[in-house]
């Protein structure tokens, strides 16, 4: 560091942050927002969303020192936290599609879900719908993303998007129910 409080570059680097007080001061008023959002689509894994926020935020820094964003902002830095949380719940479909050949999925479309409703309660079900669906259901509903725009983000067709939707759905419910037991 400098004597004017600017992070100094690697050799033969340009600098590209702020001052360091100013990239700090980001950082902290951004953290709330980024972790609560990771928070609530991790179906309440605390873990899970501080990893997820903590990569987020090495990713904003590395991008920023690569030249690849000229300003570091809210919104941009939540876009970062959503590619981190889509490749996290990637990499643990593709780990559960390796122990799993099938899944069997009753499907219980008229299932009673006119009881209580808990946070509490709608994080554990949500924790426990197979990570793949997890991350659909997250995305179109909590996010309202278009059907069509999560099967791009998860790399499926629409066909095949809105049946992790279906079998997201009955998992959840299934799950949810089984609280009120």
């Amino acid at each position: 560091m400098n004597d004017g409080g600017a992070l100094v570059a690697s050799e033969g680097e340009s600098e590209r942050f702020p001052v360091e007080g100013d990239l700090r001061a980001f950082f902290e008023s951004s953290l709330r927002e980024v972790y609560t959002y990771l928070y609530h689509r991790c179906g309440g894994d605390r873990a899970l969303a501080e990893d997820l926020t903590q990569e987020a935020f090495l990713g904003a820094v590395r991008h920023y020192r690569e030249g690849r964003v000229e300003h570091l902002t809210t919104g941009w830095l939540m876009s970062v936290a959503k590619s981190r949380l889509i490749d996290h719940y990637r990499h643990v479909a593709r780990e559960e599609r390796t122990l799993k050949l099938a899944w069997a999925v009753p499907d219980d479309e008229a299932a009673d879900i006119n009881s209580a409703w808990s946070q509490e309660r709608t994080l554990r079900a949500l924790e426990a719908v197979p990570a793949a669906q997890r991350a659909a259901l997250a995305l179109h509903y909590l996010d309202r993303v278009p059907v069509e725009r999560v099967a791009l983000e998860l790399g499926k067709s629409v066909h095949a998007t809105e049946s992790l939707l279906a079998r997201g759905r009955s998992n959840f419910r299934r799950h949810y129910l089984e609280e009120q037991a």
